[in-house]
């Protein structure tokens, strides 16, 4: 009988702007579950070298989140740019494409050195976590130092 624990990893995969929230997540989501989530994706992206597979669709973050429906992001229903648009800016900011594979502070290290605050605030600028305070440019570019350096 097999264990849990030795059950192998479903491999990650994150949209392009994820590259921006997960540094900066700090427990705060839509939903427990989006959050647990969230929680659990950040420690296993800054802890291992595995690749992740980068995408402008619904991915590892998107799974648990309760925003999500067959006709895609509820959150896009306001008329604001949608979701696929952001990821797809933030591949042309890193000069790759969608399904770039790379480990997370790889990935990390490219977006720190090609996205700037003008960059940052087009994909994050309307977004609720923004607006609330919860994320800055400057405290993205910190907290991906630190992340770097582990």
């Amino acid at each position: 009988m097999s264990s849990e624990k030795n059950k192998p990893l479903t491999p990650l995969v994150l949209r392009f702007h994820h590259l921006l929230c997960l540094p900066l997540f700090e427990g705060k989501g839509y939903s427990d579950g989006f959050s647990e989530n969230m929680a659990g994706i950040k420690r296993r992206a800054e802890s291992t070298e595995e690749n992740i597979t980068f995408i402008c669709d619904f991915d590892s973050v998107c799974k648990g989140c309760p925003n999500k429906s067959e006709a895609g992001c509820l959150l896009n229903e306001d008329g604001k740019e949608k979701t696929e648009d952001k990821d797809r800016y933030i591949a042309g900011l890193l000069g790759v494409e969608e399904g770039f594979s790379a480990d997370y502070k790889t990935a990390l290290k490219t977006a720190e050195e090609k996205i700037h605050s003008d960059g940052f605030f087009k994909i994050c600028g309307e977004c609720r976590w923004y607006r609330a305070g919860l994320c800055r440019f400057d405290k993205w570019r910190d907290k991906v130092e630190k992340i770097i350096k582990t």
